[in-house]
């Protein structure tokens, strides 16, 4: 049975940050999706601060390799090209991260837990001494999970017509703010938190629907895959050694990854305020 200091339940920025700080073969990354950052990237959420102090050499290359690529435009930064990078730095890694995985079930045993997970490889039964959760909906205690939303939102791109001044309108029930061109814009509905993807679209589509005869020729080119969340706390101790994080209160990726730098190099772990 394969053995982990620490299981990262969500493939979050912070936890692509201590999963790149952490020695070979003690972090093991679990992500239930296909894809890795979705709080930010799969969220069209606003991301701002992007000249902060970083801490780490690992989040500061990727502010430099955005530079670099000519990402970094104040409020217009065209910060999804970061995901690629941030691929292209995991290539190492991949023996350390289980994509499109399901947890069964968390079994305390003595020193840590076993956990039993599935994926298309079939049933996985791995042990480790700590567990940080990291999903916005707290995957390993999900009564938890859904308490602890006191909020969400669901964002959508779209596409601005030419010589259209799309921030001189209001539509009633979305919230609107600019691209990263003149070009485009992004809107947002806050929906109730226990509202499903169905109703949360309905929602939004409706919205949009009924929008000022002078924006009818701006289209919605895609609707996020993740909600922007909004949870009551940042901390929580699930158990011993087992801890749920917000891992999207940071400002920007770039932040996040530097904060599970940080929680590694400082070994205090996971450090916000509680529950």
């Amino acid at each position: 049975m394969r053995h982990y200091r620490q299981v990262i339940f969500g493939g979050s920025c912070w936890a692509i940050g201590s999963l790149l700080a952490a020695g070979e073969g003690e972090v093991l990354l679990v992500e239930r999706s296909a894809s890795l950052g979705g709080e930010y990237f799969d969220s069209y959420r606003r991301s701002e601060g992007w000249d902060a102090p970083l801490d780490s050499a690992i989040a500061a290359n990727f502010r430099k390799e955005m530079g670099l690529r000519n990402m970094l435009r104040g409020d217009a930064t065209d910060f999804y090209g970061l995901l690629p990078a941030i691929y292209n730095r995991l290539g190492a890694n991949t023996d350390n991260i289980m994509m499109m995985s399901e947890l069964a079930g968390v079994t305390k045993i003595t020193g840590g837990y076993e956990l039993e997970l599935y994926n298309h490889s079939g049933r996985n039964v791995i042990c480790c001494d700590e567990i940080i959760d990291s999903t916005p909906t707290a995957v390993t205690r999900p009564d938890f999970g859904k308490d602890s939303i006191k909020g969400k939102r669901l964002n959508g791109s779209v596409l601005v017509s030419e010589g259209v001044d799309f921030f001189s309108h209001k539509i009633s029930g979305l919230d609107l703010r600019p691209g990263r061109s003149g070009q485009e814009a992004f809107i947002s509905a806050a929906v109730a938190p226990e509202s499903g993807w169905v109703e949360a679209r309905k929602q939004l589509a409706d919205a949009w629907l009924a929008r000022p005869a002078e924006l009818r020729d701006c289209l919605v080119r895609a609707i996020a895959k993740e909600f922007e969340y909004a949870h009551k706390c940042e901390h929580y101790e699930i158990d011993e050694n087992w801890t749920w994080i917000n891992a999207s209160i940071y400002s920007n990726p770039l932040l996040a990854i530097d904060a599970g730098v940080g929680a590694v190099k400082s070994g205090r772990g996971a450090e916000h305020v509680s529950c």
